[in-house]
């Protein structure tokens, strides 16, 4: 399930049986997932920093898993297959919520540091916005992507910053958007696109893909890794 090795106070090596698509820390930094998309019981691993300890959550395979996360002040973790989106208390080992998925494969999933809010990206180019008070349902899906597979979508942690998002895909192009929720839940979300970040030039016959990003945790800058093996910096004008 996992090895712990300490190399020295700055640097521990966990060992997995396998390898990993992917790593999601808790947000108060103890707690961090590592995942598989094999359909296997110990796909998903929760790991526990201080205490040097692993766990697998579920006792069968739920299915193959493309990408978790934390909700930000309760023992929730969404974990997002090909075809479904899950919500499963750790702490009462149950399934909480199931949403319901519009795109045909879903890549990537982020919730919104109030976790009222959900956004899902998708292979078919589709990212699906969640008002999660409201229904299971995705509450607007955008195709900016023009079915080109969406390799990220990220909110921005930061609370003076929190009204960003950002999605990524095959087509070279980041949208940056503007996100306002209101208190009142039958006021409708405000959802404005800002800003279009693109790695090709129209002079270059070779196009490249934009394959992750990541927002800065205080600025609002975004670092994007691209498939021309170089990692760019956006930031505000």
């Amino acid at each position: 399930m996992g090895s712990y090795e300490l190399i020295n106070k700055n640097v521990v090596c966990i060992s997995m049986l396998n390898y990993l698509s992917g790593i999601r820390w808790h947000h108060n930094g103890d707690y961090f997932a590592t995942f598989r998309s094999e359909r296997e019981r110990a796909a998903l691993v929760i790991h526990r920093f201080t205490k040097f300890e692993s766990q697998i959550p579920f006792s069968k395979s739920i299915g193959s898993i493309q990408d978790v996360a934390w909700h930000p002040r309760k023992p929730l973790l969404y974990v997002a297959c090909k075809q479904s989106i899950r919500c499963f208390n750790l702490e009462k080992s149950k399934m909480n919520e199931r949403y319901n998925v519009t795109t045909n494969w879903v890549t990537r999933l982020d919730l919104h540091s109030s976790a009222l809010n959900m956004i899902v990206g998708g292979l078919d180019g589709k990212v699906c916005w969640y008002d999660m008070d409201l229904s299971h349902a995705p509450y607007k899906t955008f195709n900016f992507h023009s079915n080109f597979a969406v390799r990220n979508v990220q909110f921005h942690k930061h609370h003076k910053y929190s009204h960003l998002w950002a999605t990524c895909a095959d087509d070279g192009k980041i949208y940056i958007f503007y996100c306002k929720m209101f208190r009142d839940k039958f006021m409708d979300p405000i959802l404005i696109p800002l800003n279009i970040l693109t790695v090709n030039s129209s002079g270059k016959k070779q196009r490249h893909r934009f394959l992750d990003i990541q927002w800065h945790n205080t600025q609002p800058w975004i670092f994007a890794a691209c498939s021309d093996g170089v990692i760019r910096k956006f930031v505000s004008k």
